[in-house]
């Protein structure tokens, strides 16, 4: 019997909107790879006659002509194999030919940004009133998930006198068994939150009701206050605001604790949000972690001159005495890595290659 693609998807989209077991947004983000599906293979593409090798060529599309990045591909990949997998339980296909495609989200540290709470007071300043406000602390302090925990927060949910706020998350409905989790409401909010409580009409039942109503793309809102701030627009613009959070919230608490306030697992935390910071380099070179080694405290203290680390940045003779020792106190001063000879760009190899360390 003969299936074609495009009916297939529809009916199977239907069918998870009719048993309401799938949440709106996730129809939405199954449907660019429906689309991708379509577009590469046609609407009336007989679903037993695609082999592995055409689902290579779809992945390979994506790439070369679609420009999609590696995660994205990653994902759609991942779907296409949860359609055609329905199609093999109903016998509508002998074996899946998308199986073999990667479909495992990597973490991508270039596109990691810490955004430093400068930035946001500057950001702060660009906002129209109090509910985008509110909106963009909650992003940055709370580490909401935007706009999906945005739209579902009640005044109801927030606990005034417990401050704790009750955070709704579709996200997690179906991977952990429950949507809600409880955050306490940190100080970094709590203003914000009570500025907007006031500004709120008597029995306003939504915290940020015209978010809700759709009427502005909160990522072209994000980029372009960005822009009006002085800003350089970062990648992933509201991932990184979590992201943030996540790496502040587990240099403070446990981190079980942080992963909880925040609505997801360690392990996602460890791959995906959280980031060596600059700061963590500084307090690493000036707080000992332990009692400091008395034997080796006590040799430095009499001839200092003797660390490399001191040695490089004393005087204005430094880089005549030892050029790898310049490159040293260039990382320390500048806080990233050491100049290449080359091109002038800083790579990760003068770590390693440098003698003095």
């Amino acid at each position: 019997m003969t299936t074609f693609l495009g009916p297939f998807l529809d009916e199977y989209f239907e069918h998870h909107r009719r048993r309401g077991d799938v949440e709106a947004s996730t129809i939405a983000t199954w449907e660019h790879t429906q689309r991708n599906l379509v577009e590469f293979f046609g609407q009336d593409k007989d679903i037993r006659t695609i082999a592995p090798k055409d689902a290579d060529d779809w992945a390979a599309w994506l790439k070369t002509d679609q420009k999609l990045a590696e995660n994205t591909i990653r994902k759609r990949s991942q779907f296409a194999k949860r359609f055609i997998s329905v199609a093999v339980k109903r016998k509508l296909v002998a074996e899946n030919p998308f199986a073999f495609l990667v479909g495992s989200v990597v973490s991508v540290p270039e596109r990691k940004f810490f955004i430093p709470r400068e930035t946001v007071d500057a950001l702060l300043d660009q906002c129209h009133g109090p509910e985008y406000r509110l909106l963009l602390v909650f992003a940055r302090y709370m580490g909401v998930r935007v706009p999906s925990e945005i739209h579902p927060l009640r005044w109801t949910d927030v606990n005034w006198e417990g401050q704790r706020i009750v955070i709704s998350s579709p996200k997690t409905k179906r991977h952990r068994g429950g949507d809600k989790r409880v955050c306490p409401i940190f100080p970094e909010v709590l203003p914000f939150l009570q500025a907007a409580w006031d500004a709120a009409p008597e029995g306003a039942e939504w915290v940020f009701p015209s978010i809700r109503s759709g009427e502005k793309n909160l990522r072209t809102w994000l980029e372009k206050a960005i822009v009006r701030a002085g800003f350089t627009p970062w990648p992933r613009l509201w991932q990184n605001f979590r992201a943030t959070r996540a790496t502040e919230l587990a240099d403070k608490y446990p981190s079980h604790v942080a992963a909880a306030w925040l609505g997801h697992t360690e392990r996602i935390a460890d791959g995906h949000y959280r980031q060596v910071t600059t700061e963590h380099y500084s307090r690493a070179a000036q707080e000992a972690t332990a009692a400091m080694p008395k034997p080796g405290a006590e040799k430095l203290a009499q001839n200092p001159a003797h660390s490399p680390l001191i040695s490089a940045h004393q005087g204005s003779s430094r880089n005549e005495e030892s050029p790898a020792n310049a490159r040293v106190y260039e990382a320390l001063t500048c806080g990233g890595y050491p100049p290449s000879e080359g091109d002038g760009t800083r790579t990760r190899n003068h770590w390693i290659d440098s003698p003095v360390l």
